[in-house]
């Protein structure tokens, strides 16, 4: 009688593994990991905004689904609309490039 082969558990093998590409090119949006802190500072940002509850969720909606040339795209015309002044949508613009992600 021969001896019975012992079965690693630990060693895995690499053949079943495929290197998968994307269904697409990856874009820039929001970091989902750090969401609820920007959700925070974007909300402290557009406090004294009025109609700032919509502009919120429009940002928000718009750089997580979407990517963020179509959250910035949309703060430019809140901006030329008179809904947000200058120097809010240059802060709304900065807290949003500073929780992007390639995704």
């Amino acid at each position: 009688m021969g001896r019975r082969r012992k079965i690693s558990t630990t060693k895995k093998t690499r053949r079943n593994y495929k290197n998968k590409k994307r269904d697409g090119p990856r874009k820039l949006m929001i970091d989902m990991g750090r969401l609820s802190s920007f959700k925070f500072y974007l909300r402290q940002t557009l406090e004294g905004v009025e109609s700032g509850d919509t502009v919120y969720a429009n940002i928000l909606s718009k750089s997580s689904n979407v990517g963020i040339d179509e959250a910035m795209k949309y703060i430019e015309s809140q901006t030329e609309a008179g809904t947000l002044g200058k120097e809010k949508s240059a802060e709304v613009t900065q807290l949003v490039k500073r929780f992007t992600k390639f995704r």
